[in-house]
């Protein structure tokens, strides 16, 4: 006697073939170079799915680097685990993989290549290693799902674009050790917060934290020389700040459009020297208090024209 499926148990096996988890990546998926004595993973068949985890020996030979751009495109792959045998991690190296959500690096005797999880829009978490020195630029460029990272006190220097567009990201604690931060570093971060900078800070590059809409509060290290061109453009929700001593320069339109800043100290008296830029607070339309700011007319000073343009009042300049 022959037996049928009943068509609902049909679509029952289907349904649940369809809902069921990704398989694991198979890492026979991955494309290499022998390099003599060691291995370079070159690129990864882009349907890979999943989660896959690198081996630390191919053919008996240590795995030491993942080559540029080598998993450019893997738009299905969620985790990558990554071996400690990895000394070096090449440009690009994730670039595009818009379903990533968690990754391990480990420590490389060689800086991270640019870009290197650039568009990864999926990614939540990177555990950094304990002695990195350097962020890369572009290292996080447009990772919108990034709601935490850790940052090693070791880290020395934030590279450009290095978390750019990264709107998840609500808080962030600079380590000690940190004495640059590069331009774009954390522009259109829309979600940040609160920035704890650290004392030895000596530059901030431009637009670093443009677009930072929900910035509240800043304090800005005692040896900064100058306010980078753009540097908190459009912080809408920054209402104070206070200018150290050490401040020479503030560049074009570095508090531009802070719709919420009520209140500026500096703490320059008239003979200290200090540039302020055209356009420096342009559209700061809440400026309606006490602005305590060295005179415009001394010798070691200037305030450019449109300074303070459409700032909401005509500044009066107080000397200390």
């Amino acid at each position: 006697m022959k037996r049928f499926i009943p068509l609902f148990a049909l679509l029952l096996v289907l349904f649940c073939l369809a809902s069921s988890p990704a398989m694991a990546a198979d890492f026979t998926q991955l494309e290499f170079e022998d390099m003599g004595e060691s291995i370079t993973i070159t690129a990864c068949d882009v349907i890979c799915e999943g989660s896959l985890s690198i081996p630390d020996t191919i053919d008996g030979k240590p795995v030491t680097v993942i080559g540029a751009g080598a998993f450019t495109g893997c738009e299905y792959l969620t985790e990558i685990v990554l071996p400690d045998s990895v000394e070096k991690i090449e440009p690009y190296a994730f670039y595009g993989c818009v379903s990533l959500k968690k990754v391990n690096l480990p420590s490389c005797k060689e800086a991270y290549g640019e870009g290197l999880f650039s568009g990864c829009s999926a990614l939540e978490y990177v555990t950094l290693p304990k002695d990195l020195e350097y962020i890369s630029d572009n290292m996080f460029y447009d990772c919108a799902s990034l709601r935490r990272i850790s940052i090693p006190g070791t880290v020395k220097s934030i590279g450009d674009n290095a978390f750019y567009g990264c709107k998840s990201l609500k808080a962030i604690v600079l380590p000690a050790a940190l004495d640059e931060i590069s331009r774009n570093a954390f522009q259109n971060c829309t979600e940040l917060y609160f920035v704890r900078l650290p004392k030895n800070i000596t530059y901030i590059g431009e637009n670093a934290f443009s677009g930072c809409s929900a910035l509240r509060i800043i304090s800005l290290p005692e040896d900064i020389s100058q306010i980078s061109a753009g540097c908190f453009y459009g912080c809408e929700s920054l209402s104070r700040i206070h200018i150290p001593l050490s401040v020479i320069e503030i560049k074009d339109e570095a508090f531009a459009e802070c719709f919420a800043l009520e209140s500026i100290e500096f703490e320059h008296s008239s003979a200290d020297s200090l540039i302020i830029a055209e356009d420096a607070f342009m559209l700061s339309s809440m400026l309606e208090t006490s602005i305590v700011c060295p005179e415009a007319d001394k010798p070691n000073g200037a305030i450019k024209n449109y300074a303070w343009e459409y700032s909401g009042r005509t500044v009066e300049y107080q000397d200390k």
